[in-house]
């Protein structure tokens, strides 16, 4: 890749740029290092300097940044080796503002499920990890209840009791609703990997 990189660099570096001075156009040594990723990603296209001279003159005139996007956008959507009407169509149609968008928002999305997932996954084990300690101490008051002569005599004990039981009530509420909270995150996951799928 970086062969080619130079070899196209070295053919492009005497050629004329044009296009708004206002703006930073595509200069050789830009435009090499996008040629040889084009050129890696379709490795079964056969392409000379005299290609990549004709690629150049046709896109100097726009800026570096809209022809990096473009060249990013159709590696993405081409099957085959882009064209330079395919090229300048991205640059061109705000389309290739959106797909952009639309992918980083993917990339946000993703990244905000994964965590919240792994916030869930480690609340869920708390949670039941929590449960599981007032299942002990629940069964370790039953067995010391049955030692017990006279229950009435421990009134306090009774009342630790309904106090554990009511929360082993509420643990396990939370952790149902965790439960149903991971498994819509799970749906969302899917439908988003077929609307993936679908476009």
């Amino acid at each position: 890749m970086d062969q080619m990189k130079d070899i196209v660099y070295q053919s492009l570096k005497g050629l004329n740029q044009s296009g708004d001075s206002s703006k930073t156009t595509l200069n050789a040594s830009t435009f090499a290092s996008l040629w040889a990723r084009i050129c890696a990603a379709y490795p079964r296209q056969d392409t000379t300097t005299t290609t990549a001279e004709v690629y150049f003159n046709a896109l100097s005139k726009y800026s570096e940044k809209d022809v990096e996007k473009a060249v990013e956008a159709v590696i993405e959507q081409c099957k085959w080796f882009p064209t330079i009407a395919e090229i300048v169509e991205e640059i061109s149609s705000p389309r290739g503002c959106v797909h952009t968008l639309i992918l980083a928002e993917i990339k946000s999305r993703e990244i905000m499920l994964e965590q919240s997932e792994k916030y869930s996954n480690e609340r869920l084990q708390r949670v039941a990890e929590e449960v599981a300690k007032l299942e002990d101490h629940k069964a370790d008051y039953y067995r010391r209840q049955r030692l017990l002569i006279d229950e009435a005599e421990i009134p306090e004990a009774k009342a630790q009791l309904e106090a554990v039981k009511a929360e082993i009530i509420e643990q396990t509420r939370v952790l149902n609703l965790i439960k149903q909270k991971v498994k819509l995150m799970d749906q969302a996951r899917i439908l988003q990997a077929d609307e993936k799928a679908d476009s």
